[in-house]
């Protein structure tokens, strides 16, 4: 490590701590008012300059450490590469993307520093999924969407609160349970082409409204149990404050000065933080007071999907759980505003993201199509559970629109103890940023890896070295638990467009920014034309 780096983090270190700045402070007072105070000059000296010795030496194994491994271009010193993420959401994703990159030319394993704080930066699939698999406790800045979710899987930062949760959670999303929400993909995806219908033949729209309030109205039909929702659930202005979720986060990690509680809570950004999450919660607690007004006329032992706790879809057994005291209300909450704003988010924009690359890709598109036809003919029949495993092809684009476009393009972890790779140990309580961007642009995907393919996930094509190596649904044992719900909703959605309709659209005009997870900045309309 650079001596100079050395000098500027100890020298950041003093500036920021209260205590030596108290020292400092005093030591200038007695110099300036009392001269002849020499004892006490000396007395303030030496806890300053023992400060100083005790953060030097508590950071040394660190500094020792972090020398083993490349460090990301940029490095200015006292701020590191801070000043690297001053910027819009389009900044940052390329900022993000670059160090990435760099990171992967670099062997995998690299460090960037903010100010006096190390953070590690890690694309190379292995050493992602031992990480992930060791390290569960996820960083502060998660704590920034707690305003809106909460202590949710997504954001718990508690990994015992995690796991349990997790544990209680995971038989709503049974296979059973999933089966039994076909009927319900169908006929929503019926609704989506219907509504489309009215774009066929005209120039580019966006057609993300469409497909995100139509994901909204399947994650509470499906998951929450709620029949239909109204249009005064399904409004313009909760599509805006679940967009908005993701964007503040992401705005107060930029502002570094907002990291300090004092200063958000008096800032603008935390009034705008107010507004979005009042405007998210009044949407689930509608959805929870309906759902516990038709709970209550249940027999608790049975439901449309089976019998007992096992077959219970989410907020049934969210409910049931509350009723048997192993879950509060608030807490309840929390979980239905995650797979809520959380889910239904990134799958429509997934769905989007699909959509748009298959409309750059007429040959993709045509092999889909040829797909449908071998399953379906000419029908306009449901997809069935018989049809999902046939429908191979379709999945392996879905998989490979995720590999180009993740949802998430980094997590932030903790590590909670020495984690030793191939060439440097991690130590403990350091930061370590996963790169999904990293790993999905990893060198073992092969020389096209910057091109879309989805033959790569056919049996005989390029064979995935590792499961690491695709992280779209995160990785290790903190991975989405939706993941399955997710990749049939999908599924069924583009069954039936794609036997509707061909769509059109043009890469070379799409911006991509970091919201927190990656949302289109400009150019992601598409047009249709209706097949015969």
């Amino acid at each position: 490590m650079p001596t100079l780096h050395k000098v500027s983090v100890v020298f950041f270190g003093v500036l920021t701590s209260r205590w030596s700045g108290l020292c400092v402070f005093l030591c200038f007072i007695f110099r300036t008012n009392y001269p002849s105070m020499s004892v006490s000059l000396v007395l303030l000296g030496s806890i300053a300059v023992g400060y100083i010795i005790w953060y030097v030496a508590t950071k040394w194994r660190v500094w020792r450490v972090a020398s083993k491994a490349p460090m990301i271009s940029g490095y200015v010193p006292i701020v590191g590469h801070a000043h690297k993420f001053l910027g819009n959401g389009v900044h940052v994703f390329n900022v993000l993307k670059d160090v990435s990159k760099e990171t992967n030319e670099r062997g995998g394993v690299a460090t960037m520093w903010f100010g006096p704080y190390l953070v590690y930066v890690v694309t190379d699939p292995e050493t992602v999924h031992k990480i992930a698999n060791e390290c569960l406790k996820k960083h502060f800045l998660y704590s920034f969407g707690e305003a809106f979710l909460g202590q949710g899987l997504f954001t718990a930062r508690s990994v015992p609160i995690w796991k349990r949760n997790r544990k209680l959670l995971v038989p709503a999303f049974n296979q059973h349970i999933l089966d039994g929400f076909l009927e319900i993909f169908n006929e929503q995806s019926r609704v989506l082409v219907s509504k489309l219908a009215v774009k066929v033949g005209t120039e580019k729209f966006d057609h993300f409204p469409a497909l995100s309030k139509n994901a909204l109205e399947i994650i509470c039909r499906t998951a929450l149990g709620v029949p239909k929702l109204g249009e005064n659930l399904v409004t313009k202005a909760y599509s805006e404050a679940a967009s908005k979720m993701f964007s503040i986060p992401r705005q107060r990690f930029v502002k570094f000065w907002y990291h300090n509680d004092f200063l958000y809570k008096r800032s603008s950004l935390k009034r705008q933080e107010d507004q979005v999450a009042k405007i998210v919660h009044d949407m689930s607690n509608e959805v929870m007071q309906t759902t516990k007004l038709t709970h209550k006329e249940k027999d608790t032992n049975t439901d449309n999907y089976g019998s007992g706790r096992r077959f219970k879809v989410f907020l049934d057994l969210m409910l049931e759980l509350r009723d048997k005291g192993e879950l509060t209300d608030q807490q309840i909450r929390e979980e239905l505003d995650t797979i809520i704003a959380a889910g239904y988010d990134t799958s429509s924009t997934t769905l989007m993201y699909t959509l748009l690359l298959l409309g750059s890709h007429p040959e993709v598109q045509d092999k889909v199509y040829r797909e449908l036809t071998e399953v379906f003919g000419n029908s306009d029949r449901d997809v069935t559970k018989a049809d999902m495993p046939k429908l191979v092809y379709t999945e392996a684009v879905l998989k490979e629109s995720l590999r180009v476009i993740p949802i998430a393009q980094v997590l932030i972890r903790y590590a909670q103890k020495d984690v030793k790779l191939k060439n440097v140990t991690i130590p403990k309580d350091s930061t370590i940023l996963l790169s999904v961007a990293g790993m999905h642009s990893h060198e073992c995907w092969g020389p096209d890896v910057e091109v879309f393919r989805p033959e790569r996930w056919i049996s005989g094509g390029a064979l995935i070295p590792t499961p690491a190596a695709f992280s779209a649904f995160s990785v290790g044992r903190r991975n989405c638990i939706g993941k399955t719900y997710a990749t049939m909703s999908i599924k069924t959605s583009l069954a039936h467009l794609l036997r509707h309709y061909r769509v059109t659209a043009d890469m070379d005009s799409f911006v991509l920014k970091h919201d927190f997870i990656i949302k289109p900045e400009s150019g992601w309309q598409i047009a249709l034309q209706r097949r015969n």
